[in-house]
């Protein structure tokens, strides 16, 4: 089964409290819940979805801090996305997506590349045939170009 999109919701919050909650729906089969975030100063201590944690796969550092969180196989029922933050007080926006048809033994990342000025490069290599990769970015204020070749969806703008 090739991977598809299911579905996508998102949160945020300027400023008070250290916590963010998301209802949420995953539905298929092959599921994969990916959750990435991002914090003005700071970062997410946990993610959770319906009582289970999630992995934390990558975290980059800046203005702001962004990280990719996910979880394989989430349970097919209504549940609550919560993500706790430190420091508190922070604004902060967190961003679920899921997909079906996702092999759970593969998935992961990692991330090398550059944050700087007005353009953020990196390399990502896939080591498996027909692979998604997923990305956050966060500024605020700023108009994002995607390169040549890239096939580019916002879910959600802080």
């Amino acid at each position: 089964m090739p991977i598809a999109f299911d579905t996508a919701g998102s949160v945020q919050n300027a400023g008070a409290g250290s916590t963010l909650s998301l209802a949420y729906t995953c539905t298929g089969t092959g599921l994969a819940l990916i959750v990435q975030t991002a914090v003005n100063t700071g970062s997410a201590t946990n993610i959770a979805f319906a009582g289970t944690n999630l992995t934390k796969v990558i975290s980059q550092t800046g203005d702001p801090d962004c990280e990719v969180w996910y979880l394989a196989n989430p349970p097919t029922t209504l549940g609550t996305i919560s993500g706790t933050y430190s420091p508190a007080n922070e604004d902060r926006i967190l961003v679920a997506s899921s997909y079906t048809g996702v092999d759970s033994t593969v998935i992961g990342g990692s991330l090398t590349g550059t944050n700087s000025g007005s353009v953020a490069a990196g390399t990502i290599t896939t080591v498996n045939d027909n692979a998604w990769v997923l990305a956050i970015m966060g500024q605020s204020d700023s108009t994002y170009t995607p390169g040549a070749g890239t096939q580019w969806t916002q879910i959600a703008e802080q």
